[in-house]
């Protein structure tokens, strides 16, 4: 099983949660208070999370960023 974390303003639902429990671990994380970024592989992200190299750096085991928006404006590309 992957480790799944959330960071956003948005909570992610309980039947989602449920259907995700089949393929992952969940963590909700809070950027500026959580450590356990080091075993993240899936982060599930909103608009209000911007990602960059920084941002990046503190997931070394990240596989995969999902995000449920229509832009992708938040993410550099270029550094994922």
């Amino acid at each position: 099983m992957r480790n799944l974390g959330h960071i956003g303003k948005e909570p992610i639902s309980n039947r989602a949660l449920l259907e995700l429990s089949e393929f992952t671990t969940f963590n909700s994380l809070r950027l500026n208070e959580d450590k356990s970024f080091a075993e993240i592989q899936i982060l599930w992200i909103d608009l209000s999370v911007i990602v960059d190299e920084t941002f990046l750096n503190s997931f070394p085991s990240l596989e995969i960023i999902v995000t449920c928006t229509t832009g992708l404006t938040h993410i550099n590309l270029s550094v994922s």
